[in-house]
């Protein structure tokens, strides 16, 4: 590594200084503008001098840089007079030509270029003390090989503006002459969307010549004014930018078509610097094959004005709150046609897409709002101007949407605003109860559901009377969908279907549903691509697939962000412990749901209409959940069953995306069949407590078009399934054969077991150790002390149940402090585990 003796000059050291690579001129660090910039004693630019490094010297601490490209023609003009006995670096390339260093207060940080009188040819440039520009400092190696020297090595004069003015400015050209004043207020006021709507690039304008690729940007030879390095001119083809070394100026697209137009002069390009000169800018695009794509643009923005037009004003000063506010409202109910925004627990939402174009119901914050009422209104105050009464006029100042209305607003109850209540999304067409099929994107006043499609769906052709050919057509379709999956029986393939046909249904079902449950004795089943499928069909999209919650907090934030986002399908993935959630149990059979936003203390209340299906291997349920849920059951009798082949549909999911217009037809020819027949009630299906509106909707569609198997397990699944009712069952029938019908208390009980843990000859010789519920096992095992309690706090929320087996637990008297309890026969249910289960065909009508 090459080691250098270079020191930084003492008359420099009020400077900053950046770090730029050896034997050029090309910065070596990014924002060196503002971050990357050193002091003359900082360890690291040293170290980047001592290994071989050239570095850059910016002005600062009030020292400026008089860079002097042509110096032979400034000292023919007498304009280097002045700076004859200041600090002074000869640089390395050709001709003589430095950089002279002084001290001055410019009125701005802004450079300076300096031309020739009569030709106008440029001599060099002034960069003020700030200017974010810099010149190589003494002791670097100029890219011809040359080396950066001190000149004059006397201090760094300080002048007076006053005095630069006299001695230099006065004797040449300045870039402050050559602005012309532009008018402000042009045609376009916004670049880059004319730089988005062409598609304009900079290389298109101004390409480096002879140029090199460094670090992913283009450098070389400036086309317009030359190089004698080589590499002035960079362009980043990634950002779309240009920068000149030369003129420290740049831009995008529009500023190197108008330097290579010769519009505008290299070093004025930047910020503002086509201010005026639009009139020019167009023809030279037109010049260069644009003029069909601004006719274009030209019409549609004739059509913005005439829109623009009609934009009511709303003044905000001199004017109390409610006022403005109310124009306000009056303004966002007229720019709701059609609905845009809505009200949903209690709230001001819209409906959005995210870049993956997901749909979500977000909530209306104060930004958002702010944002919609700058669009809807042309916002303003008035300003008086004149001295004299009658001299007196009013300017108009353009203002935004002021935050204490938009604060207002959001804070007043909803039957202020008058805007169309929400209740749910669907990515599924959405049929009335006339058989009315709305299949265009938007509002559905009827139902209070939006409709908001995937990207290319079509709904198929809907006969408006289905016939026999139709309904069997559509059947052979839903059951195509599941062709490829192992269900242990017919039911469960129908109780498939159903849970399709509920998906698509789900908004338009006023009331609970009940949780599709999966059942598989092993991994790898197909469970989950069963439940993805009908996301698939219902939605258009893959499903966002979700674990169990593990505590009660978790359900209750789970539960709530779903019905927040508006979800209305939601899969619960391999499930591995026993379904019990009080929270789960509740909201399967809610209509509304309240709950605590999280981060705030305020409260909300959701409409539900979300479908849940879950699934996991030989899953257990507990609590109130198997009366909530029903299920199919698949079972690939293998040992590897994710290894099967053969498929139908070896890819499903795809499968469905494509026939998605197909499947979803069929489900809406079922219900229009349905409909037409007068809605009739299943008379097959049990029912099932709280959802009863799903029992007559999805079992009437269903039974109507011939289908007999559809929840034929739903007896089974409620006590098969409920491994608490089995365990208590069991118990209290243990029980009753020790005690009969005689009175006894939890001592009673305790003593008992301790027998037969001693193996005393007991009569009746049973035990009841082994039928023990699973809380109470655990109890008597690790804290027998406990027991008596335990087992009486246990009994008590028992009381009164009617179990299957034909018992039931009462209270009797209490004796020395000690509840005795008595055990009664009733008359024993159909499906008992301890009796012989019997079908049922014909069920009451549930409500």
């Amino acid at each position: 590594m090459p080691v250098n003796s270079v020191e930084i000059p003492e008359q420099l050291t009020d400077c900053r200084f950046i770090k730029v690579r050896a034997n050029d001129k090309a910065a070596l660090e990014s924002k060196w503008q503002t971050l990357r910039n050193y002091s003359a004693a900082d360890p690291d630019l040293l170290k980047h001098i001592e290994t071989g490094g050239n570095y850059g010297v910016m002005p600062a601490g009030g020292v400026c840089i008089l860079d002097a490209d042509n110096a032979t023609e400034l000292v023919q003009l007498h304009a280097l007079d002045i700076f004859s006995d200041t600090f002074f670096v000869r640089t390395g390339g050709e001709g003589f030509r430095g950089h002279f260093y002084f001290k001055c207060d410019f009125p701005d940080h802004k450079k300076i270029i300096l031309y020739h009188p009569e030709t106008g040819k440029e001599l060099g440039d002034i960069r003020p003390s700030g200017c974010k520009a810099y010149c190589l400092g003494p002791g670097s190696i100029h890219p011809s090989g040359k080396l950066y020297t001190i000149g004059n090595g006397r201090p760094v004069r300080e002048f007076t503006y006053e005095e630069i003015m006299e001695k230099l400015f006065s004797k040449v050209g300045t870039s402050a002459d050559k602005k012309e004043k532009q008018p402000a207020g042009d045609l376009n006021k916004n670049e880059n969307n004319l730089v988005e709507e062409l598609g304009l690039t900079v290389t298109e304008f101004l390409m480096p010549l002879n140029h090199t690729i460094r670090d992913s940007q283009i450098e070389g030879e400036h086309p317009v004014h030359g190089s004698e390095t080589g590499t002035n001119l960079v362009v980043d083809p990634v950002k779309n930018i240009w920068y000149c070394r030369r003129h420290n100026s740049g831009g995008g697209p529009l500023e190197a078509l108008a330097v290579s137009e010769g519009i505008i002069d290299c070093s004025d390009a930047g910020k503002g610097s086509l201010r005026g000169h639009w009139p020019e800018i167009f023809p030279a695009l037109e010049r260069r094959g644009y003029g069909e794509k601004l006719k274009e643009l030209k019409e549609l923005k004739s059509l913005q004005d005439k829109k623009n037009k009609n934009i009511p004003v709303i003044t905000v000063n001199s004017r109390p709150l409610n006022e403005i506010s109310e124009d306000a409202i009056h303004i966002l109910e007229e720019a709701n046609h059609p609905p845009f925004l809505f009200h949903r627990g209690g709230f001001l939402v819209r409906i959005e897409r995210d870049e993956r174009n997901m749909v979500e119901i977000r909530q209306i914050r104060e930004d958002a709002l702010r944002g919609i009422l700058a669009r809807c209104a042309r916002w303003i105050s008035l300003k008086p101007v004149g001295k004299k009464k009658e001299d007196i006029r009013w300017i108009e100042k353009t203002e935004n949407p002021p935050v204490t209305v938009v604060k207002d607003i959001l804070s007043l109850p909803p039957s202020v605003l008058s805007v169309p209540s929400l209740i749910a999304v669907t990515h599924s067409p959405i049929i009335h109860d006339d058989g009315t099929i709305i299949s265009e994107e938007g509002y559905d006043p009827k139902t209070k559901t939006y409709f908001a499609p995937e990207p290319g769906f079509i709904l198929d052709e809907i006969p408006d009377l289905p016939s026999e050919e139709d309904i069997r057509n559509a059947l052979n379709i839903l059951q195509d969908v599941f062709v490829d999956f192992p269900f242990v029986d017919n039911v469960s393939k129908w109780n498939a279907v159903g849970a399709l046909v509920t998906a698509v249904l789900r908004p338009v079902i006023n009331g609970p549903v009940p949780c599709w449950i999966v059942d598989k004795p092993q991994a790898g089943s197909g469970a989950s691509l069963i439940q993805s499928a009908i996301h698939m069909a219902a939605t258009g999209r893959d499903p966002s697939i979700e674990v169990i919650p593990k505590s009660p907090d978790e359900w209750e934030k789970r539960t709530l962000a779903t019905l927040l986002s508006g979800r209305n399908i939601c899969i619960l993935d391999n499930i591995s412990i026993r379904l019990r959630s009080d929270i789960f149990a509740a909201i399967l059979t809610s209509r509304e749901w309240k709950g605590r936003i999280l981060g705030k203390s305020e409260e909300v209340s959701l409409p539900v209409r979300c479908f849940w299906m879950a699934n996991g291997n030989n899953i257990q349920f507990g609590g109130d959940i198997p009366r909530r849920i029903w299920t199919s059951k698949i079972d690939p009798q293998m040992a590897l069953p994710w290894q099967r082949d053969g498929f139908r549909h070896p890819d499903l999911l795809k499968w469905i995306q494509k026939n998605r217009g197909e499947i979803v037809a069929a489900v809406f020819i079922l219900t229009k069949t349905w409909i037409r027949a007068g809605k009739p009630k299943p008379e097959r299906i049990m029912p099932i407590g709280g959802f009863g509106e799903w029992r007559r909707t999805i079992g009437g569609i269903l039974e109507n078009a011939g289908v007999e198997d559809f929840m034929r397990n739903a007896m089974d699944v409620y006590l098969d399934g409920d491994v608490e009712l089995r365990q208590w069952e069991n118990f209290i029938s243990s029980v009753f054969e020790v005690f009969e019908t005689r009175p006894w208390t939890a001592a009673d009980l305790y003593r008992r077991l301790n027998s037969e843990e001693t193996g005393e000859s007991l009569t009746p010789p049973i035990r009841v150790t082994d039928t023990l519920p699973d809380h109470l096992a655990e109890i008597y095992i690790s804290k027998p002390t406990g027991f008596t309690r335990a087992c009486g706090n246990a009994l008590s929320k028992q009381e009164g149940r009617r179990f299957p087996c034909g018992y039931m637990i009462r209270r009797g008297q209490t004796r020395q402090s000690a509840q005795q309890w008595i055990i009664v026969e009733i008359e024993k249910s159909s499906g008992s585990f301890l009796a012989e289960k019997e079908g049922n065909d014909e069920l009451p009508e549930d409500d």
